[in-house]
């Protein structure tokens, strides 16, 4: 695996990795409802309606005996990892990834979710490894192509990192996470304007997240002054305080004094 590397401070990477999407926990809750046969998968599908029904704990445990029970069962060890990491055993949850990956280091799965670990944890260089590892058999994969944009921006590559968002984008136009995070990376290599631009067209579009308005909200403060920064800083005021806007700001290369 390439080495860990973090550029970004450790008091700006929570605040970049607020600002994007780093997606998978749908697509991989939503098979796992999936009924399906054998005993291992019997015990993800009950963990999964566990889950659902608000019991993590249970889950979890269902989750643990199955992957205890076969541990050549990808799926298994896939799940477990990811009921550690919703309960915050992160750490626990690399270690299962990566002992499973020894056995099947080309499997998609595994690598996906051991790089999308390494980008929550912040390791960039690790998780940048694992998508590209990805990418090497499945050049039109969306998601690995997103967090290789992701590991990419947290490492300040930003112009490699925007092909990659653009790549991802341009596969799955319907994903508002891809757009969010190709304007963050813009926003991040000093360019607000042209992350308005990707933005501003999905701002009336049904079902649209929460965190891309205020991504737009960002971007169109950072752009300056006018009507619209003030009335886009007004709008961020009613969701934060004045000192996590500066975090943000900060964050993204646009630190100041907040006007009242």
């Amino acid at each position: 695996m390439l080495p860990r590397v973090v550029r970004r401070s450790a008091a700006t990477l929570p605040l970049v990795l607020a600002l994007m999407a780093c997606g998978g926990r749908d697509r991989q809750d939503a098979m796992a409802l999936q009924p399906v046969g054998g005993q291992a998968e019997a015990r993800m599908h009950v963990a999964a309606i566990a889950e659902s029904e608000g019991r993590p704990e249970v889950a979890l445990g269902l989750y643990r005996s199955a992957a205890l029970r076969e541990p050549g069962n990808r799926a298994a060890q896939t799940r477990y990892a990811g009921a550690l990491a919703r309960s915050g055993d992160v750490a626990q949850a690399e270690n299962i990834l990566a002992t499973a990956l020894r056995g099947a280091p080309d499997d998609e799965g595994l690598l996906r979710g051991l790089a999308t670990l390494e980008l929550r944890s912040g390791h960039a260089g690790e998780a940048e490894g694992l998508f590209r590892r990805v990418l090497a058999s499945h050049r039109g994969d969306a998601q690995a192509q997103g967090g290789l944009g992701v590991a990419l921006d947290l490492e300040d590559r930003h112009a490699e990192a925007q092909v990659a968002h653009r790549a991802a984008y341009a596969t799955d136009q319907s994903n508002t996470g891809f757009a969010n995070n190709l304007a963050v990376s813009l926003m991040l290599s000093g360019q607000p304007r042209e992350a308005v631009a990707v933005l501003e067209p999905l701002r009336f579009r049904g079902g649209v997240p929460q965190r891309l308005l205020t991504n737009l909200a960002l971007a169109e403060v950072a752009s300056g002054g006018g009507s619209a920064g003030h009335d886009a800083r007004a709008l961020l005021e009613e969701q934060a305080s004045r000192t996590q806007i500066d975090n943000y700001m900060a964050a993204l290369g646009q630190a100041g004094p907040t006007k009242p």
